[in-house]
């Protein structure tokens, strides 16, 4: 049975991983725009988001998802 902590984490582990990429195609210098460019914001803060709402449903602990 998936819990609501395992969502958690999961959506945790997603939202760093759209951060760490987003970050890492910025510094191998992909895209016309320097430094960071509109998308890369964006990615950065659905990034956060997803972040966040993982962080969110840890604390519900072994209730169901």
């Amino acid at each position: 049975m998936i819990t609501k902590r395992m969502v958690g984490i999961a959506l945790m582990g997603l939202g760093l991983l759209i951060v760490i990429a987003t970050v890492a195609v910025d510094l191998a210098g992909v895209g016309k725009w320097r430094g960071f460019g509109p998308s890369q914001q964006a990615a950065v803060a659905v990034g956060l988001a997803v972040l966040l709402a993982g962080a969110a449903m840890i604390p519900l602990g072994d209730r169901p998802a």
